[in-house]
């Protein structure tokens, strides 16, 4: 989900990156510190009960969180304001 929100993001050029899309993900992929996580039915499971999150990408990122019990790295306001997951940016 977030390289699917991040493609899109790029796209429409609300953020800019000097790598293309795909430069891009594998450096992240290559770093150890930063697994991938395949999103699966218990992340949507877990996204069901963030209603208060609106945007369906936010939601589903969050489940995952949330399911891992992980912080998630974002400056997302929304998301850090909601006290939904643990955040850290």
């Amino acid at each position: 989900m977030c390289f699917f929100e991040i493609a899109l993001l790029l796209e429409h050029g609300r953020i800019r990156s000097r790598l293309g899309f795909d430069a891009w993900h594998d450096l992240v992929a290559a770093h150890p510190g930063l697994p991938i996580e395949r999103l699966g039915w218990d992340d949507v499971r877990e996204a069901r009960g963030l209603r208060s999150l609106v945007d369906p990408f936010d939601r589903l990122i969050a489940g995952t969180a949330v399911r891992l019990e992980v912080p998630l790295l974002t400056n997302d306001e929304r998301i850090r304001r909601s006290g939904l997951v643990r955040t850290v940016w």
